[in-house]
């Protein structure tokens, strides 16, 4: 199967239009946005030619877990053609600094969310901690975390997905761990969350010679599903991003099934590698 969000898709041009406009400049928690002053700022960023003309003061821009995100602007294109939001009800850090994605209608169509990372990331230990029966997640939608090199390409990423939309394409499961390209033998893990699991909590260490992969449910201290990937597909840790969604997977955005709409990241901690 092809990863909803592979290929070419305009939130790569959108995250190229704001590292055009702000440029971060910085990875810890006091990371400062400021306009690049230079051409060789500007053309760090990918073509602009087909990036959506969001006037700069409607970008929405919210900070969770030490990153600067961007919120793909209401009315683009998403990971699949799927209509996007970046509404209070779509996306939002409560006061306990949790991040709630949901699922919600825009213009009389089901919208999409997703949240495109600043701050270029690197080596390290990532680890996203989820409330919320994930197993129950209503087909379409997929909850998608991951690292991507924001060109189009199916190269320099590492994906966790859920989504009961994977049951049926080729396995039952409605879990999976990914290093991009997708199709090339031993790129693809998949696992199963259980359906009674509220707590989730999902890792990955990326170095630059492999992606170890593990998932936790319901606080258990160990892990019931583990993959470790090595070999040339383990991506650099040039111009890579954080990117998180909640979208619909596959062709059909008009029917919605029954499930849960909305998800709770109750964390996200990242690592650096020693």
């Amino acid at each position: 199967m092809v990863p909803a969000h592979s290929g070419p898709s305009v939130r790569a041009l959108i995250v190229a239009l704001v590292v055009a406009i702000v440029g971060v400049l910085s990875l810890d928690a006091t990371a400062i946005v400021a306009a690049p002053d230079t051409a060789a700022a500007s053309q760090a960023a990918l073509p602009l030619a087909q990036a959506p003309q969001t006037p700069r003061d409607q970008l929405r821009l919210i900070r969770w877990a030490g990153q600067e995100f961007l919120v793909s602007p209401r009315g683009s294109r998403g990971p699949n053609n799927d209509l996007m939001t970046d509404s209070t009800a779509a996306v939002h850090v409560d006061s306990r600094g949790r991040l709630h994605l949901k699922v919600t209608r825009y213009k009389g169509k089901w919208a999409s969310v997703e949240l495109l990372g600043l701050n270029p990331m690197d080596y390290g230990t990532y680890t996203f901690k989820t409330t919320g029966r994930l197993a129950r997640l209503a087909r379409p939608y997929d909850l998608g975390m991951f690292v991507i090199r924001p060109d189009g390409s199916l190269d320099n990423e590492i994906d966790l997905e859920n989504s009961r939309a994977l049951i049926g394409m080729h396995h039952g499961l409605n879990a999976q761990y990914v290093v991009q390209p997708y199709y090339q033998p031993h790129h693809i893990f998949r696992y199963g969350i259980a359906q009674n699991a509220r707590h989730t909590e999902q890792t990955f260490t990326w170095t630059k010679a492999d992606v170890k992969f593990s998932t936790k449910q319901n606080n258990s201290l160990r892990p019931f599903a583990h993959f470790h990937y090595h070999g040339p597909s383990a991506p650099t840790n040039y111009n890579v991003y954080l990117h998180i969604n909640l979208f619909i997977h596959g062709p059909n955005h008009t029917h919605v099934g029954s499930g849960i709409r909305s998800v709770i990241l109750d964390s996200l901690t990242y690592r650096p590698a020693h």
